[in-house]
This record gives structure tokens, C-alpha cells and sequence, in this order.
């Protein structure tokens, strides 16, 4: 068999040799109570979302579940499982308010980086697929735990996070003040020295000497203001000579920290310098008086989620193995796939007589 693949039902595949191939060899979704036994998955890779299964076996091959459930699981020769879950996470304030634009990286437990988001106007972050276990013939592999980032306004906070379920994280945002006491503790030390030793101000240069310690202060102070001047100029000529440019490209091409270039946009945004506007997964920003494309009204969908999903997933695949993929029709997909194309989340390329279709976050 060169594929198979299931939607809604309650299958029993047994005994097959399923050709790999560029898309999952295996794919099933929404099923429930299926067998699935004796299978060579011939190297490829296999996927199951959102089921539930009575008994299931790999062998020569990788499984990937994703929400799903099983009374009995055999590792085969050859064969790997990754349990893996839907996460999403929402980012308040101490005192409970939705923190937009907050920068969230996600770290595994080796602290190696697997993700980098940002929340929505609700605080929210994009749903993202993470692996709780791998099973092999070797045994299994526990990843928990996960850590999180939380960057806003260039301030971190760290959280711990275990994955066991498809669930909701909610993170309350209450990063440890830093106070610096003994700065104005000196100053006061200083103000009362200046005023016991009061006939001698009259004297210049002893007025002088006083206030130069007091500038020493003073600069240290405003120092971080100037350089926060200086940053926002630079950012907001990026915009003048980029109009349109997104959040990802404007950091990246001006080597800003997210929390530093989140704090001057939003700046420059209450100020009216800047304009902002969604743009399906992208945040871009246009100078005041330039003229802003229209809204479309364009707004990502489950559906949608499923077709980035799947061509993620398998790069280059075409519409017609998506339509299989999925189990949608072709005409309802074309016109999904022409949204997603026009919003800039995909990009299509022709192979032959075929269109195949890839992600444009690599190229964004």
C-alpha cells in the first residue's frame, strides 16, 4: 500500500507493508476504538490526532500521537512513538489583564530552544505541539520538563511546565522588582553634606565640585533614556524606509532583543509615529500617513489550522494529497489553499503538471 488514511470511524488495520513515502505513510484522525496491529511502516513516518485506540503496534517506523489515547501499545523492531499534545498559553498580568505582544520561548529540558511565539491582543499563544514521551524498543524517554521565557517589555520571567495533556496553561506575569535603594540613598547623603557645608557653595568651584558628584548620578540615571532614544530612532527609520515590514524582520534586521523592540514599537505606536496591523500570523508596521492595506477580513480558522499543519508537517505536498490527507473535498480545498496563499502563510510552487505547497514562515 502506498498510504492509508482514516477520518471519524473506527478502523482495524492489520498486516499491511504501507510504502513510504513524502507525506505520512499512516494517517488517522478523529477515530475511535481502532485496531492498529502487524504493520511495517517501511521507515516513514506515521500520524494519529485526536483518537482514541484499543490496540496498537509499530514497527520500522515513526508514530506520531497527537491527543490521542490507547489501552495497549507495542514497540516493534525498528519502531518509535511520540506522544506528543496541543499546548496553548495565555499570559496575564498580576492583577489579571492580557499581556499582548509578549515574547515566549519555549526550551526543552536541556534548554535547547524548540520555539519562539508571541501573544495576541487576549494574551494568547499560537497552539504548539509538544512531545511528552518517546517510546522505543529501548524504553522510553520522558521530556518533561519544559521551560518557558516570558519576555515583556524587556523584562523575563521564567516558568516550568509539564506536559501531560492537551490543556490551556495560564501564566501570571509577576517578574521580581529590582530596586536600587542605595542610589538615592547616596543622593539624600549628598544633599546633606551640601547643606552643612552651606557658605562654602557660595564659592564656585566648591559648588561645582558638589554638583559633579551629584551629575555622576544624574548620568547614571539618564543614561539608559538617551540610549532608549537613540534605539526607537533607529527603529522608527526602518519602518520610514520599510513600510509594511513585520515584527520578526524589523528585530531581526536591527538585532533588537523581542522585549526591547515590543517596548519602542508600542512607543512609538501611543505617540502616533506608527501604525500597526494584523496580518494573519504577522504584526506589520506602516509610518503615520502611509496609507494602510485594507483588512480582507481574513481570520485563521481550524481548518486553517489543519492545512498549515499538514504542510508543515510535509513540505512540497500537493493538493490533491492534501485533499486525501485532510479528507476535504477538492474544491473546498482550493479555495482554503487560495486564502492561505493570499494571506502569505503558504506559498505554492509548480513541479510538472502538479502545484505543490510549502510554509512561507521559513521565508518570512
Amino acid at each position: 500500500l502506498s498510504g492509508i488514511v482514516a477520518f471519524g470511524a473506527s478502523p482495524i488495520i492489520e498486516g499491511n507493508v504501507i510504502l513510504n513515502s513524502s507525506v505520512f505513510t499512516l494517517r488517522l484522525e478523529d477515530v475511535r476504538n481502532a485496531s492498529i496491529s502487524l504493520n511495517d511502516l517501511d521507515g516513514g513516518q506515521a500520524a494519529i490526532y485526536n483518537s482514541s485506540l484499543d490496540k496498537l503496534q509499530v514497527q520500522n517506523g515513526t508514530l506520531y500521537l497527537v491527543n490521542s489515547s490507547w489501552k495497549e501499545l507495542e514497540i516493534g523492531r525498528g519502531g518509535v512513538a511520540e506522544v506528543k499534545w496541543w499546548v496553548q498559553l495565555e499570559i496575564f498580568s498580576k492583577v489579571g489583564k492580557p499581556i499582548e505582544g509578549a515574547n515566549v520561548r519555549i526550551l526543552d529540558s536541556q534548554k535547547n530552544e524548540i520555539s519562539e511565539l508571541q501573544s495576541d491582543q487576549d494574551g494568547l499563544i499560537p497552539l504548539v505541539a509538544l512531545t511528552q514521551k518517546k517510546v522505543s524498543e529501548n524504553g522510553t524517554v520522558d521530556l518533561n520538563p519544559y521551560y518557558l521565557e516570558v519576555e515583556v517589555e524587556g523584562v523575563m520571567q521564567r516558568f516550568e511546565l509539564t506536559v501531560d495533556s492537551n490543556r490551556l496553561y495560564s501564566l501570571n506575569f509577576r517578574p521580581p522588582v529590582e530596586e536600587q535603594h542605595w542610589l538615592w540613598y547616596a543622593m539624600i547623603v549628598l544633599a546633606l553634606i551640601s547643606l552643612c557645608f552651606a557658605p562654602s557653595m557660595a564659592i564656585e568651584r566648591s559648588r561645582y565640585a558638589v554638583l559633579a558628584l551629584l551629575m555622576i548620578f544624574y548620568v547614571k540615571l539618564k543614561k539608559e533614556d538617551v540610549l532608549e532614544q537613540f534605539t526607537r530612532g533607529r527603529i522608527y527609520g526602518y519602518i520610514e524606509a520599510n513600510p509594511g515590514e513585520h515584527f520578526g524582520a524589523i528585530r531581526k534586521a536591527l538585532s533588537l532583543s523581542n522585549g526591547n523592540a515590543v517596548y519602542h514599537l508600542q512607543v512609538l505606536e501611543t505617540q502616533g509615529r506608527v501604525v500597526s496591523k494584523n496580518d494573519g500570523m504577522y504584526k506589520r508596521f506602516y509610518p503615520k500617513g502611509v496609507a494602510v492595506p485594507p483588512d480582507d477580513g481574513f481570520r485563521l480558522r481550524e481548518i486553517h489550522q489543519r492545512i498549515l499543519s499538514c504542510i508543515g508537517e510535509a513540505p512540497g505536498v500537493s493538493q490533491k494529497e492534501l485533499a486525501n490527507l485532510l479528507g476535504l473535498h477538492q474544491s473546498t480545498l482550493e479555495y482554503q489553499l487560495r486564502k492561505l496563499v493570499k494571506a502569505g502563510l503558504i506559498r505554492q510552487e509548480r513541479s510538472g503538471r502538479r502545484v505543490r505547497y510549502h510554509s512561507a514562515r521559513s521565508d518570512k
